[in-house]
């Protein structure tokens, strides 16, 4: 924004701007028909930028002020039409809400450019963590988001879990990075060439409607009146088509990559049978479908490292150093070998 003391001076374009909460809050006041915002402050910045929105009616929001993507805009029409869709199936998920237009999203002209603000259903509770209880109910959940997507009719998802995706995307924009060197390019591109026939039969393997990010930290545990346990999932920006052994590989993804090593720890076994034993209690998992699973928690690692060189120009080099990288190849090639956990 321009003021007095700046409006002399030559423009700077900015790659990332963190928006006041006050100018989230004025924007809400003004195009919903919500009344009066009482409270807004930003609870995280990162890939999107999520505040905490608060009315004098009681009402509680979670606005997500949606950060430039190196994959091209937001994909706030599927995003928006498919969490209604599962709304009305039953399925519990923080939602989109209609702006006073009828809209469940607009954009916004930011520093660097226009920025998705969507505003969500607030998700009561914490996420599972090591409460196995939870972490089956998460895995329920994640089933019950896949049966009901099957019968989604609404706008096309803009983005998908493929092959020819990742290759072309996250992988195209690892290789690009100012910090890979020609030995780090060469053992990502054999990586990606073993993962790629390791994982031949993928397009022959269950299709489903990927959450996409269903690592436990998007999903908030809560009792209801009732007394009974219900997960809500929350973080739809990065959901799409794609294998069902993809969205189940990324929970076991994530208890590999914080403990580091290529052998699931005895804790991480624990939760992962939780979470399958959950999963299986609302839909089955053909065996080949179980046991694609540990290839695409590498296919997950490229992906992942993939938006990290995506945000370069952000978070700086420091970001994705040499070491860095350095590690990242140690873990996906101590992954080549690693078999799904049986359960």
């Amino acid at each position: 924004m321009t003021d007095q003391t700046t409006a002399a001076l030559p423009a700077l374009k900015a790659v990332y701007s963190t928006v006041a909460a006050t100018e989230i809050a004025r924007v809400i006041q003004e195009t919903y028909s919500l009344g009066a915002v009482a409270f807004c402050e930003l609870i995280r910045r990162g890939f999107n930028d999520v505040y905490d929105v608060r009315f004098e009616s009681g009402e509680r929001c979670a606005a997500r002020l949606a950060g430039l993507r190196a994959r091209g805009p937001a994909n706030s029409a599927y995003e928006g039409a498919l969490l209604a869709h599962l709304q009305t199936a039953g399925v519990a998920v923080g939602a989109a809400i209609p702006n006073a237009e009828g809209a469940l999203w607009r954009d916004f002209a930011a520093p660097e450019g226009a920025r998705t603000l969507m505003l969500f259903r607030w998700l009561d509770g914490a996420p599972p963590r090591a409460n196995l209880d939870d972490v089956a109910l998460m895995g329920r959940g994640l089933a019950l988001i896949h049966e009901a997507a099957e019968t989604y009719a609404g706008p096309p998802s803009r983005y998908a879990y493929s092959l020819e995706a990742l290759r072309r995307g996250g992988l195209a924009r690892l290789l690009a990075a100012p910090t890979m060197d020609d030995a780090a390019r060469s053992s990502v591109t054999g990586l990606m060439t073993r993962l790629e026939l390791r994982l031949a039969q993928a397009s022959e393997l269950r299709q489903v409607t990927c959450h996409g990010d269903c690592h436990g930290g998007n999903t908030f545990m809560a009792s209801g009146a009732d007394g009974v346990r219900v997960a809500g999932f929350f973080d739809f920006d990065d959901a799409g088509p794609g294998p069902l052994a993809f969205d189940l590989a990324v929970y076991l993804w994530a208890h590999l990559q914080q403990t580091g090593g290529a052998i699931p720890q005895a804790r991480s076994l624990a939760a992962w049978a939780a979470f399958i034993t959950g999963y299986r209690t609302a839909r089955e998992i053909p065996p080949a479908d179980f046991a694609a699973i540990a290839g695409f928690v590498s296919f997950r690692h490229l992906w992942f490292m993939g938006e990290y060189a995506s945000r370069v120009p952000e978070w700086g080099m420091v970001s994705l150093s040499p070491d860095w990288i350095s590690r990242q190849i140690e873990l996906l090639e101590s992954w080549e070998t690693l078999e799904t956990p049986p359960v």
